[in-house]
């Protein structure tokens, strides 16, 4: 069964973009953060600038998440036979100033 994300590829975060962005420290006793937490939170951040939003939400978040086809919120969707595109596009028209 295609499963979620491979734990060793997931806290890999060579690659990622960093620019104005700390490097992340996990709270004690807390997870680490993983490769498609932060891409997808610097994504969204990055998404809502663009178009000019005051912020990003969680659409802008959910919308970057699922921008990945091979990411782990699409392949939960997929095993839930949910159409990752669909929920993508939905969120999208919710975003500020559509």
């Amino acid at each position: 069964m295609d499963g979620l994300p491979p734990s060793d590829d997931e806290w890999r975060l060579d690659g990622l973009p960093d620019k104005g962005w700390h490097q992340p420290k996990a709270l004690l006793a807390a997870p680490a953060h993983g490769r498609s937490e932060l891409s997808g939170l610097r994504g969204a951040s990055l998404g809502a600038y663009r178009r000019g939003d005051p912020y990003a939400g969680t659409n802008h978040l959910l919308v970057e998440l699922l921008a990945d086809p091979a990411g782990p919120a699409t392949r939960l969707l997929r095993l839930l036979d949910v159409d990752p595109s669909t929920v993508r596009a939905d969120a999208q028209g919710c975003l500020i100033g559509d």
